[in-house]
């Protein structure tokens, strides 16, 4: 014990060991702690922005449609904001065991605490009307890059939303397009994957799934909107003829 004391008072002599300022303690615990902020900030923020435009397109629906539907979500997920919201996520897990109350506990608590916390903050921004909000705002004024990212396209990923009308033995959509235009599609339902123990009736209000040519829509599947949903706004009334 002597001899290490010993060891280290040479050390300290020859000026390899030397004593760091509290000062520099305190910048880099606030350095770090901003870190963290921000960073679980953008993390919530993008995820909420995954969730916020899978909601908005209907994406979050298609894996109903079956494994056609499961494949439609993995080619469209927006992979890029998911890998950036992981990274963040890791990046917050390093700069938390900087600090010495995560650093003498065992990994798996701080990975959950990080988790659970972005997972929390992400939940609130998604019930919030956060995004609505910027959506509306970015696509208004045409913000760079931003109205892009919001901005819902008519059948995006061959998803569309609207009311269900029978003209004949014909199946009618009718849906709003961006510019907020009522437009019916013709629907060929051969072929179609109904939901069990849902029927089709004029008046529904429904998702439908399938690839579009010349006005009319090849339906893979079709199903009721779920409720609470943020899809665009079907027309309000319908002219059944």
């Amino acid at each position: 014990m002597d001899e290490l004391k010993n060891k280290i008072i040479d050390r300290i002599k020859a000026g390899e060991v030397y004593m760091k300022p509290r000062w520099k303690f305190v910048l880099e615990g606030v350095l770090l702690g901003v870190g963290i902020v921000f960073a679980g900030l953008a993390s919530t923020y993008l995820l909420s922005l995954v969730l916020f435009t899978m909601q908005s397109t209907g994406l979050i629906y298609a894996g109903t449609f079956g494994w056609q539907g499961f494949w439609l979500l993995f080619i469209h997920l927006p992979w890029l904001l998911v890998f950036l919201a992981v990274v963040l996520l890791i990046l917050i897990e390093f700069m938390v065991q900087r600090f010495t109350f995560a650093y003498k506990r065992p990994l798996l608590f701080s990975i959950l605490g990080v988790v659970l916390m972005v997972g929390a903050g992400t939940t609130l921004v998604l019930w919030s009307p956060t995004h609505d909000l910027i959506r509306d705002k970015s696509v208004e004024k045409k913000w760079p890059v931003m109205h892009h990212v919001y901005e819902r396209g008519e059948g995006e990923h061959n998803l569309y939303f609207g009311i269900l009308r029978q003209n004949d033995d014909v199946w009618l959509l009718d849906m709003r397009d961006r510019r907020d235009q009522i437009k019916t599609y013709i629907l060929d339902t051969e072929e179609a994957l109904v939901k069990p123990r849902f029927i089709l009736e004029s008046g529904l209000r429904v998702m439908v799934f399938g690839e579009p040519e010349d006005g009319y829509i090849e339906v893979k599947g079709i199903g009721p909107i779920p409720r609470n949903n943020r899809l665009p706004s079907p027309p309000d009334t319908i002219d059944p003829h």
